[in-house]
Parts: structure tokens; C-alpha cells; sequence
């Protein structure tokens, strides 16, 4: 059979996208296989990296949400009751299983679903299956990806819910107008809005990929009155679930409106309220040593000279690439000029920079589609298992040189950084070839170990892998607290500012970080406004609002002084305590207690 009349190598349009036979599919099938589990192999060497640290606030509350959820009693109004569907996922897990399962189950699963979910869509794209594996290893081991804002943040959910999205506006169906295909990319469209309300900034890019594919696909682009119509099908799916949502919410006694929380407080942010104030890009402090801006910068230059020079081929044939490509130009100069006015689209944290991401990587394969060599298609399990082994080792080997390299470049992390992801890229884009893929590939892995914030906490070597004690530890003391204060009403937290655990030796950790966590779990109160003062500064008034109440003080401490202190403390002021409870939280060989006393005053 000749070429031109072999199905497998036949094209939506010319000879941009063809079409998989069945030995293509198998072999689809197992790159996308590889690409979702790969970033576990992280997971043999070091866990650490795997929970959300202590001191991390927001995603510690929506630790709470998934154990407290169907109780009434906790966070009635809270605005994250919006972000249901990561609270119901949570909730659903967490019910069923111990902490430490629960936690594994629920941050593997979006784990692994980010790398599949961007390769589905890069493939249906680009019909790439090597490339689009690269790039998708590329983006699963991408250390800013790992639970940016903490794995129980409801970034972690958010871009896969986005790309999954994404997937389904691209597929034939919903290029050609399917009423289902549409409707349900309306359904993942409202999860991904109500997981992430500010990953709609990147729904406009969605919105013109798919109008793209649409042109690739039919040859022409859709008229105004389809687009309409696709409009109405995707509005009525994210109708249909918002509804969904709101039943369930209301079937367990909550508002039905679940996300008014979320709207009041988006109107104070529209009004000027200034609870949000990013800072200003002349600040060079920042913007030098953003580890996180490096790639984002390289990626943007990279399209910048991609559209300067040019590429041969027909204008079919660049479409896809094009769109993929300025879409993420027209996002990074959104960003920048938000951020020139005084938001923080930018700073490190900021649910925008997870979407940024998602953008860039998009981009990044559009760049790469661009004479992607045919023998790395040929060997596409070579490429597919050398990639992951690169990206694995850059990782988890503890390398002299790289630390040093890293410490080097921190002054200006974002200049040095973007020349590294920089070079080998638009040497790809000059000269395409096997080489200059390969280089592409190992210095990106060697790059993403130098601008990661934390790379110790990957590395085989680490000494100190304690993070999933510390992680136990904290749903283990909120439990603990719960337990004496169902209502979350009674108790008044106090800890000490400058007391370190040390769960291994030569580890510590903070305890006020710790205390922090536990407290924004439970939805507590602090005894102290903090920081916490320590129990000689304790204002007398405060210790006198909790005397002859139901107020319970709960020290948390693995310090007999602090409970020494507290006794002189209260004595001093003619009062004294009964404690009602008292519990030992371990980690590992250490640990600390919580002591629940009852202040009143002394005979």
C-alpha cells in the first residue's frame, strides 16, 4: 500500500494531523501510560515533597473541609465552601481511609492526572505521540507544579479540571458542534471555575485553541452563529452541574448557594477593598530571584523569536502551533501589565502563576511541533523512558556542581535561569534536529533542578525526610482538639514562637508553624493575636477573658518550662487551672502535648 493511500498517514487537513491506526492507538495509549505514572518514581526516593508544609494556611482549612465537611458546626460561611468540588473529592477520600492512605490517594491522583491530561490534549493537537510525552514529562516533573500553594490548595486540582476541559473542546465531536461533547465540556469547564475561580483567565486561550482546531479540522473557521451555539451547549452543562453541586451541598444542610462567600468577596476585591495588593515590578528584588518566572520568561522570548522568524511550511500546517503559541504571549502580556497595575498576577503563590504555567507548556509544545524529527516518533518508547530518566535523576541525585550552580545563580535567578531553559530552545527553533531535541530535554531536566525552591526535599540523600510525620501530626493534634471542642467554639490556642520539635536528629521543625496549621484546621481561635506572645507578654486582659468561662487554653508544647510558666503566670494573677485533657502527639522520636486546662480563679 502506498503512502497516500495508507489510513495511518492520512491528515485532517494536508499533512498536519494524522489520523492513528490501531497499532498507533496501542502506542498511544502506552506513552500516556507512562506519562501519568512517571512522577511516582519521585515517591521511592523522598516524600517529602508530597505534603503541604507546616505554616501553609489556606490549604491546611481545606484539610479540615475534607474531615469536617458534613459537620454543620464547622466554617458555616467560609468562602472556600465555593471550591466544592476539591472539598468533595477531599471529603470523599479522607472519609473512607486513614490520614496517611488519604493523603497519598488524593495527591497522586492529580498528580499524575496533570502529565495525562496535557498529553491528551497535545496529542489530539499536535498528533505528536513522542513529542507530546516530552513535554507532558516535562510538565509532571516541573517542581513548581508539585502543590504550588500546598498539595491540599485548590490549585492542585485546578489544571487538570482546566486541561481535561480543554481535551474535550478539541475532540472531533465538539469541533464539529456535538451538543453532548459541548454540554459535558460545560460541565468540566464550571469544576475547573468553581475548583479555581481565577483559572477563567485562561478560558478566553482555551476558547481560541479550540477555534483553531476548528479551522485545522474543517478548513475553515467556525461562523458567529456556531459559535454561539457551542456557547449555549457549554453554558448549559456548567448550568447543569452548578446546579448538581448546589443539591449536594444542600442535601448535607449547607447553602445551596455554595459559592456566595466567594462573590462577596470578589465584590469587596472589585470595589477596592485592597486585601490584594501585588508588588511592583520596579522592585527588581522579587522579579530577579523569582525562581518560578524563569521558564515562564523563556518560553515567552522563545515565541517572540519564533514569530520573528518564521518558520517554512504552509500556514495550515502552523496553525495549531501558532495558536498554542500566542495564546501564552497574549496571557504573559496580560499578566504583566495586572501586575504593572498593582495586582499580584505575578508573585509567587498566586493562583495566575499556576495558570501561567499551564499556558507556557502549552506554548512550549506548540514550539517544539515545529520540525520535530520523525526518528524521535520512530523510537517514541526510547524517547519516552530516557526523558523520564533524565527528568528522575536531575531530581533525586544530590550533584556538588548543580548546588553550587544554584546558589550562584540566586541573585538574579530569573536572568540566569531564563538564559538556561532559553539557549538549548531557541537553538531548537533555528536549527531542528534530533541533537538539538536531546539538549532541549537534558537541560531542561538539569534546569528544573536549579531554579526548584526546595530541592533537597527530592533528594535521595536527604537526611531529614520528616514531612509525613509532621503531616500526621498536625490532623492528628487538630483531631485531638475536636475532640474537647466539637463546636470549635471553646478552645484558645497558644504555642510557643520559638520552640523547635526535632522528629529526627539534627531536623527541627517549628512549632509555631505547626501550631498555625493545626488551629487554621480546626477553625479555632488563638489565645494571643499573632504572632503569639509568649506567656510573660500575654496581655492580662486576654488571660483574664478566659477566667470562669467555658473557654478552654490549649497549650501545645513538648516543653515542661512553658507549663511551668503558665503556672506562674496565672498565679501571679490570682488564678489557677484544672486541666481537663492532656494528649501526646508523636513524630516519629519526638513528639509534642497538648495540654486542655480550664482557667478559674483561686480560692
Amino acid at each position: 500500500m502506498s503512502k497516500a493511500s495508507n489510513p495511518a498517514t492520512e491528515s485532517v487537513i494536508g499533512s498536519s494531523r494524522p489520523l492513528p491506526s490501531n497499532a498507533s492507538t496501542r502506542r498511544v495509549v502506552a506513552a500516556g501510560l507512562v506519562v501519568t505514572l512517571a512522577p511516582l518514581v519521585l515517591l521511592i526516593a523522598n516524600r517529602d515533597w508530597f505534603f503541604t508544609p507546616e505554616g501553609f494556611l489556606d490549604p491546611w482549612q481545606y484539610v479540615g473541609f475534607f474531615r469536617l465537611y458534613e459537620d454543620l458546626d464547622y466554617s458555616p460561611e467560609e468562602y472556600k465552601l465555593a471550591r466544592l468540588p476539591w472539598i468533595l473529592v477531599g471529603h470523599a477520600i479522607t472519609r473512607f481511609m486513614p490520614t496517611m492512605s488519604a493523603a497519598y490517594v488524593l495527591h497522586a491522583i492529580f498528580l499524575c492526572a496533570l502529565p495525562l491530561t496535557f498529553f491528551g490534549v497535545t496529542y489530539v493537537l499536535l498528533r505528536r505521540t513522542s513529542l507530546s510525552a516530552v513535554v507532558a514529562l516535562c510538565l509532571g516533573f516541573y517542581t513548581h507544579m508539585h502543590g504550588p500553594g500546598g498539595w491540599d490548595y485548590n490549585n492542585t486540582p485546578s489544571g487538570p479540571l482546566f486541561l481535561a476541559t480543554l481535551w474535550i473542546l478539541i475532540l472531533p465531536s465538539s469541533l464539529r458542534g456535538g451538543a453532548v461533547a459541548l454540554t459535558f465540556a460545560g460541565v468540566m469547564a464550571a469544576l475547573t471555575a468553581h475548583a479555581n475561580l481565577l483559572m477563567v483567565n485562561l478560558f478566553p486561550a482555551g476558547l481560541y485553541i479550540h477555534l483553531a482546531a476548528s479551522r485545522a479540522e474543517s478548513g475553515r473557521w467556525p461562523s458567529g452563529r456556531m459559535v454561539v451555539r457551542r456557547f449555549g451547549w457549554t453554558l448549559l452543562g456548567a448550568l447543569l452541574i452548578t446546579v448538581a453541586l448546589g443539591v449536594i451541598n444542600w442535601s448535607v444542610g449547607r447553602d445551596f448557594v455554595f459559592f456566595s462567600g466567594l462573590v462577596r468577596k470578589v465584590m469587596r476585591f472589585l470595589t477596592g477593598s485592597g486585601e490584594i495588593v501585588g508588588r511592583p515590578l520596579s522592585d527588581l528584588g522579587w522579579v530577579l530571584t523569582s525562581r518560578y518566572l524563569a521558564p515562564l520568561v523563556a518560553v515567552f522570548v522563545s515565541g517572540i523569536v519564533f514569530f520573528v522568524r518564521g518558520r517554512r511550511g504552509s500556514a495550515d500546517h502552523r496553525l495549531v502551533p501558532r495558536a498554542l503559541t500566542v495564546q501564552f504571549l497574549g496571557s504573559g502580556i496580560l499578566a504583566i501589565v495586572w501586575q504593572a497595575l498593582g495586582q499580584p498576577v505575578l508573585d509567587w503563590g498566586d493562583n495566575l502563576v499556576y495558570a501561567l504555567n499551564l499556558s507556557a507548556f502549552l506554548a512550549l509544545a506548540g514550539l517544539l511541533s515545529i520540525g520535530w524529527p520523525e526518528s524521535l516518533e520512530r523510537r517514541w518508547a526510547l524517547t519516552t523512558a530516557a526523558t523520564t530518566v533524565l527528568m528522575a535523576i536531575c531530581l533525586v541525585e544530590s550533584v556538588p556542581a548543580l548546588s553550587r550552580i544554584a546558589a550562584w545563580m540566586t541573585p538574579t535567578v530569573i536572568l540566569a535561569g531564563g538564559v538556561v531553559f532559553f539557549a538549548p530552545l531557541v537553538m531548537y527553533l533555528w536549527r531542528p534536529s534530533v541533537a538539538t531535541a536531546w539538549l532541549f530535554v537534558i537541560v531542561f531536566a538539569i534546569g528544573n533542578r536549579l531554579v526548584a525552591d526546595v530541592p533537597q526535599s527530592y533528594a535521595a540523600d536527604d537526611p531529614c525526610k520528616v514531612q509525613p510525620a509532621v503531616y500526621r501530626a498536625i490532623v492528628e493534634a487538630a483531631s485531638r482538639l475536636v475532640s474537647i471542642d466539637p463546636l470549635y467554639n471553646r478552645v484558645a490556642i497558644w504555642f510557643s514562637q520559638d520552640e523547635r520539635i526535632s522528629p529526627l536528629p539534627g531536623c527541627p521543625v517549628r512549632l509555631d508553624w505547626m501550631g498555625y496549621s493545626i488551629r487554621t484546621m480546626t477553625s479555632m481561635n488563638y489565645l494571643g493575636k499573632p504572632p503569639m506572645p509568649d506567656v510573660e507578654e500575654m496581655p492580662e486582659q486576654v488571660i483574664r477573658a478566659i477566667q470562669d468561662t467555658d473557654t478552654i487554653l490549649a497549650i501545645v508544647s513538648d516543653r515542661s518550662e512553658s507549663l511551668r510558666k503558665w503556672e506562674r503566670r496565672l498565679a501571679s494573677l490570682g488564678l489557677q487551672y484544672r486541666e481537663l485533657d492532656r494528649f501526646r502527639i508523636p513524630m516519629m522520636e519526638s513528639g509534642f502535648d497538648i495540654h486542655a486546662w480550664v482557667v478559674t480563679s483561686a480560692p
